[in-house]
């Protein structure tokens, strides 16, 4: 019984860890994304109100 217990563990840590390089990824493709909209955004809105 403690033997499969033992493998159940060791299978959802293994789970986890091929899940974490994704999310990982997935984030920072996100805050690139957020980034370079800021930009466009910023471009797009952007007026010279000098002489």
């Amino acid at each position: 019984m403690e033997a499969a217990a033992s493998k159940c563990k060791q299978q959802n840590q293994v789970g986890k860890g091929g899940e974490a390089p994704k999310r990982k990824r997935f984030r920072e493709t996100r805050a690139r994304a957020y980034i370079i909209r800021q930009c466009i955004y910023k471009l797009l809105c952007w007026h010279d109100h000098g002489d």
